[in-house]
């Protein structure tokens, strides 16, 4: 008698095979036997492509999230349209379920509104945010865990400040800017920051990063680019060489 090594493989090896595939193909597997049929539910990294059909891509996460069980550690999606509704409904599900990594991406000519059910996310390490709003609540007390911030694109609504926002994440080692305004003097307090890139709009810049040991800083004003060196306790900042020479 033959023997199904597909459906006898231990549920561990599964959940490898499957955080492996695109959400899609891993849904799919359901049909390989009865072992199977639930196998995807319960895998902890869920990744949704950019598709060029808004409506297929809002139908695919709402049904993943329906039957998943389990917790949901990463959540990374891809979106040619905003869809306020429904990423303020997907953003329920994920901040009960305790995620650690986040990546939001949109490429409508309509900026998303991230919603503020966003910062209930505490467990947070990692977020990753691109061509959004950003709605910050008053009451927010920081992301206590997170270690790298990536916004690209972004503007925050209502009256936190970018401050405000990194100085809330006392954790934070890596962290990239692009493509913001910001009025007056960009200030970054940071005690772990190791890593910082900027491109934006401000008039200043102002660094309390004494860990920090690389990154860029573009300076839109003359488009100088400037590179950031370790300097004992202080950061450094100097213009590059090949800029000067």
């Amino acid at each position: 008698m033959d023997i199904d090594y597909i459906s006898e493989l231990p549920a561990d090896l599964k959940d490898e095979i499957l955080v492996q595939l695109p959400i899609k193909e891993a849904v799919k597997t359901s049909i390989l036997s009865s072992k199977w049929k639930d196998a995807w539910t319960s895998i902890p990294d869920l990744v949704f492509e950019r598709n060029s059909l808004e409506f297929m891509t809002i139908r695919l996460v709402d049904n993943v999230l329906i039957f998943h069980h389990g917790p949901i550690l990463k959540f990374k999606l891809g979106s040619v349209h905003a869809c306020n509704e429904a990423i303020s409904r997907w953003m329920i599900i994920l901040s009960r379920n305790r995620i650690k990594d986040l990546e939001l991406s949109f490429g409508s000519r309509e900026a998303c509104k991230i919603p503020s059910r966003l910062f209930s996310c505490l467990a947070l390490e990692r977020l990753i945010l691109s061509e959004c709003i950003i709605n910050v609540p008053q009451n927010f007390q920081g992301f206590k865990l997170l270690h790298t911030l990536y916004l690209f694109s972004f503007k925050l609504s209502g009256i936190t400040t970018i401050e405000n926002l990194v100085s809330g994440c006392p954790l934070l080692e890596r962290l990239t800017l692009f493509e913001f305004v910001q009025q007056g003097c960009l200030h970054i307090i940071a005690p772990n920051l190791r890593e910082l890139d900027i491109l934006g709009e401000y008039q200043d810049l102002c660094l309390e990063t004494p860990k920090l040991v690389s990154g860029w800083i573009y300076l839109n004003g003359d488009h100088e680019e400037f590179l950031i060196a370790k300097a004992g306790k202080e950061s450094n900042i100097k213009k590059s060489s090949w800029l000067s020479s």
